[in-house]
């Protein structure tokens, strides 16, 4: 081979390795930006999960405090219950009360040991009795 011939197969053998490289660095350059992108789909995405199991927290947190008041609630409402029935026991005791007291004002002075005797027995407090004794002085 003569020198020449030998120096331009050497130049075309330069320019195609030169090709190469440069298709290559094209490529490698291309990689990189998907590679940048996935790790940006990836802050996202990992923001997106963080964002996610603080709220599911949030609403656990939430489910807690609800489960605690509606337990207040009940507490509440079963006390108002037993004052319901305290009240309802109270009314039902000054009615047998006023009964009798009707029943003495409307038969005559006779009646008065007895409505002592209905009203000791279906009355809750002494204070019944009392108010009784100052109906019969009058």
């Amino acid at each position: 081979m003569r020198p020449a011939g030998r120096t331009h197969n050497l130049l075309l053998l330069l320019l195609q390795v030169t090709k190469e490289r440069d298709l290559i660095g094209v490529q490698l350059v291309r990689r990189n930006d998907e590679v940048s992108l996935l790790y940006e789909k990836i802050k996202i995405l990992q923001m997106t999960l963080n964002k996610g199991e603080r709220q599911y927290k949030e609403r656990l947190e939430d489910i807690r405090l609800l489960k605690l008041e509606i337990r207040n609630q009940r507490c509440k409402n079963s006390m108002l219950e037993k004052r319901n029935q305290a009240v309802d026991d109270l009314r039902l005791g000054w009615h047998t009360y006023l009964s009798a007291l009707v029943a003495v004002l409307c038969s005559g002075g006779l009646a008065i040991r007895r409505l002592q005797v209905r009203i000791s027995a279906g009355a809750t407090s002494h204070r019944g009795l009392l108010s009784l004794s100052s109906l019969q002085g009058r």
